[in-house]
Formats: structure tokens, C-alpha cells, sequence
């Protein structure tokens, strides 16, 4: 991408990509409220990415501990070295961002998550 080798035309995901600041999200595309709603919680998924989660019930300051930690390592220069040299690309989202987006995700209407699931796993 950095020498323009490729031609990014469209992004998939909930938001941009900061290199690509200029290449519209599918979403932009989709004039449908219903179906914007529907796309858009199909695409969260790939936001969490690989997630760590704990069960409910643990303690504030233990869930605010874990949450420094897994933030103070990917902050850490050697873990970034070490990421740079694998070529893996580190964008995390908050603990207070995931809460977030699956607080929403949850909230979604019973009939926007029937849309998207059959189009996710459509019955054969």
C-alpha cells in the first residue's frame, strides 16, 4: 500500500483504516437504514479481533488491573519491536470501547440479528 502497488476501492470494517483515509466504507454505500443496521453488526465481529475476556462477577479493580496490564503491554517498545518485526499490525480497542460495542451489539433489534445471521451462516 505504501508504494501504491495496489488500488484499495472499498473498507470493511466499522472504522477507517488511518492509511486509508480516502476509501469509502461499505456502509457509505448502503442507503437502507435496516440494512445499514444489519451490515454493520456484521461487521462489529471482526472488530474484536482476538479478544480477552473475563467472566462476570469479577471485581472492578480486578477487571481495572487486567485492563492497565494488557494496556501498558502493548504500549511496552520491545512488544512493538517485537509485533514490527512479526509485520503484525496492533490496534486494540479499549476495555471501555468493547464494553461498549457489545452493550450494542446486544441492544440490536431481534429482527436485525435474524437478517444478519441468515446471511452470515445461511441455511443450506
Amino acid at each position: 500500500m505504501r508504494d501504491h502497488k495496489i488500488n484499495v476501492i472499498l473498507q470493511m470494517g466499522i472504522k477507517k483504516h488511518p492509511e486509508l483515509p480516502d476509501v469509502p466504507m461499505a456502509q457509505d454505500f448502503v442507503t437502507d437504514p435496516v440494512k445499514k443496521q444489519v451490515l454493520e453488526l456484521i461487521l462489529l465481529r471482526q472488530e474484536f479481533g482476538r479478544s480477552i475476556a473475563a467472566p462476570p462477577g469479577v471485581p472492578a479493580e480486578r477487571v481495572e488491573a487486567l485492563r492497565k496490564a494488557f494496556h501498558d503491554t502493548l504500549v511496552d517498545r520491545d512488544f512493538a519491536a517485537d509485533a514490527q518485526k512479526a509485520l503484525m499490525e496492533i490496534d486494540p480497542l479499549s476495555g471501555e470501547d468493547m464494553t461498549r460495542m457489545l452493550a450494542e451489539a446486544h441492544a440490536t433489534p431481534g429482527r436485525i440479528i435474524q437478517q444478519a445471521a441468515s446471511l452470515v451462516e445461511p441455511k443450506q
